[in-house]
């Protein structure tokens, strides 16, 4: 999905946010499921899609950013007035990757980011997975993809007694 698109379901959700099922993560955070291809016309075949939404302060439905989550990787955008001011390095911290993980039942959550000549904001993707606790993956245990795009990185939640 580009940010285009993106960015249009995020204007569609507030513009009518309830339409939809938002479920509040924190003051600043949301979980949603909904069905993109309907919502941007894309397809009539249903989806299930999965978004965390940012907002800039609490209770405030203006929308600054989002985790768009398909459960093997996931997609982060983060509107252009509000690119480095930390909101999404926040939330991941904070309660995404923890949602991700309880929700889904995962082990851990990867990312994949493309190399710079795909995706320009390759640099401030990698600082900020780097400061969430991701790490990256060797390329010899990577499937898929050809390596020289994209590098992948993991999040493995830290063991604890109550968690495994």
């Amino acid at each position: 999905m580009s940010d285009d698109q993106i960015n249009d379901v995020l204007n569609l959700i507030e513009a009518k946010p309830d339409a939809y099922f938002l479920y509040r993560l924190s003051d600043n955070g949301a979980f949603v499921n909904c069905d993109v291809n309907s919502m941007l016309e894309i397809s009539n075949e249903p989806s299930e899609d999965r978004f965390y939404l940012i907002y800039d302060a609490p209770q405030n439905e203006s929308i600054v950013a989002c985790v768009y989550d398909v459960v093997v990787d996931f997609h982060v955008y983060v509107r252009p007035n509000h690119r480095g001011k930390g909101y999404l390095t926040k939330a991941l911290q904070s309660v995404i990757l923890q949602h991700m993980i309880e929700q889904t039942r995962r082990k851990e959550v990867r990312i994949s980011i493309a190399t710079d000549e795909y995706n320009p904001y390759s640099a401030q993707s990698l600082k900020v997975a780097r400061k969430v606790g991701f790490r990256k993956i060797p390329e010899k245990q990577v499937d898929g993809e050809a390596p020289r795009r994209r590098h992948w990185y993991i999040y493995r939640p830290k063991q604890t007694p109550t968690n495994g």
